[in-house]
């Protein structure tokens, strides 16, 4: 039998959604790759445009990390709310992916990831001297070159 991943690299998408729902179903809430897995099946939902359903995935993977950081800004919990607030972002909802990231900013606030998508959602709801503040400190906070063309790229006119 393949795994959803096996299915969803074969291209055969509906397959890996059930399949992705079945190991879901069989780990658990406590499992230790819950998360994880999570998060892959939200990024095939949105490939298959199914953007809420991929929301839900991302908001049970914030819970999990969470949970599981009994309430500690872990790289776990800030990757699962850079996820969540992106797919935010995607859904037209920046104030509610810029009350995603500013717990996790006031911890780590050189996490560039996290600034850029503070950036965007402020840019989003029309606070653009805010905007380019953040989009300059994502900028400056950048681990190396690549990253920060990267960001450039996603924050082009803020910048």
């Amino acid at each position: 039998m393949s795994t959803a991943w096996d299915l969803w690299q074969a291209g055969q998408l509906d397959a890996a959604r059930a399949a992705y729902a079945a190991e879901l179903a069989c780990a658990g809430p406590d499992h230790w790759a819950r998360a994880h897995k999570l998060g892959e099946c939200a990024v095939l939902l949105n490939q298959l445009g199914q953007h809420d359903q991929a929301r839900v995935c991302l908001e049970e993977a914030l819970a999990v990390e969470l949970e599981r950081a009994e309430g500690a800004e872990t790289e776990g919990v800030r990757t699962a709310r850079y996820c969540l607030a992106e797919q935010m972002l995607k859904l037209d909802k920046p104030a509610v992916a810029l009350g995603l990231v500013q717990p996790a900013l006031a911890c780590v606030p050189e996490d560039c990831l996290l600034r850029a998508i503070l950036a965007r959602a402020q840019q989003a709801l029309g606070w653009l001297e805010a905007a380019r503040a953040s989009a300059a400190v994502a900028l400056r906070d950048a681990r190396n070159p690549r990253q920060r063309e990267v960001l450039r790229g996603q924050l082009a006119g803020l910048a």
